[in-house]
């Protein structure tokens, strides 16, 4: 069966196309695309998505739609979270896209969010059996942090904490200034006690990073080493620590315009990748966890596990 996945994000729409068949553990991966959207761009800590947006929100997955109809897909899936969850014109966003092109959109909370970006992490292989492990899911309008190893949860959680959210809330300098980044990381600290809390009953030996942001600081090392790299040859990356602290500093003191000509860096994370770079040094930090490692499976792929093993209807 040919599945084609959307997975309708705050920052960007991604489609995964597969070949699969459920019940059955093994696929293959046919394409993979994301288009920026920025659909929470003046209006995510309001809960309105802007008609800008609106209109991008829709280009995008007619695009993907086209892509899906090139690719004969046996079936549509799709899948929304934060921005169009919490948006008063979320559901006006879902019913546009049901009448222009009979897609049904399934809007998730953060809890099933979290669940399925941990399906997806240990499809990829990330977790050990033996390792507790946290993933954090660094989202345009959430992040989800996970407690596990590749057996099971152990804790889940999903923060309104995206950088887009951040972005907006923070109207931040170019480049950021030091109180800026201090008042920042502050706020994080205050707001991710929950966390703080849970990691303080397990001992965490490995960040797992999902998807998004930290495929992007991957890419910016490997391509500092081998400029001709590939990003799809970029997975499963265990970063160097003091490496990816290096990149932090300079990531600090960029502006935008220089972020837009840093290789491994796409023009849809130039706004936000300095405020994720904050976050993940702060988590690091904080929870005095000193191995990193990136995993390039997340939500999508958790749900392409969930239809695999029946636990999600196609229908």
């Amino acid at each position: 069966m040919r599945i084609g996945i959307l997975d309708l994000g705050t920052n960007t729409f991604n489609l995964l196309i597969v070949e699969a068949t459920v019940g059955e553990s093994n696929f293959v991966k046919l394409h993979g695309n994301k288009i920026g959207v920025k659909l929470g761009e003046n209006g995510i800590n309001d809960k309105i998505i802007t008609n800008k947006a609106f209109a991008r929100g829709l280009f995008a997955v007619s695009t993907h739609i086209a892509t899906i109809q090139n690719y004969h897909c046996d079936r549509i899936i799709a899948f929304a979270t934060s921005a169009i969850r919490n948006a008063t014109n979320g559901q006006e966003f879902v019913a546009k896209v049901k009448e222009l092109y009979n897609i049904s959109i399934r809007v998730i909370d953060g809890d099933k969010e979290a669940e399925y970006i941990y399906h997806g992490v240990k499809l990829a292989n990330a977790l050990k059996k033996d390792e507790t492990s946290l993933i954090m899911d660094i989202g345009g309008g959430s992040t989800e942090f996970i407690i596990c190893n590749d057996q099971e949860i152990f804790w889940k959680k999903s923060f309104e904490l995206g950088v887009s959210r951040l972005h907006d809330k923070f109207n931040l300098s170019n480049p950021i200034t030091e109180i800026e980044t201090e008042n920042l990381t502050n706020y994080l600290k205050e707001n991710i006690q929950e966390l703080t809390d849970a990691v303080a009953k397990f001992k965490i030996e490995t960040l797992v990073g999902s998807s998004g942001s930290f495929d992007t600081l991957a890419e910016v090392i490997c391509k500092k080493h081998n400029p001709q790299i590939k990003s799809d040859d970029i997975s499963n990356y265990d970063f160097d620590i003091e490496e990816l602290r290096t990149v932090h500093q300079i990531l600090l003191k960029s502006t935008v315009e220089e972020r837009l000509n840093m290789a491994g860096i796409i023009a849809m994370r130039v706004d936000f990748i300095v405020i994720s770079s904050i976050f993940i040094q702060l988590v690091l930090k904080q929870y005095n966890i000193h191995k990193l490692h990136q995993s390039s499976y997340s939500l999508k792929e958790g749900i392409l596990f969930a239809i695999m093993n029946k636990t999600l209807n196609l229908n």
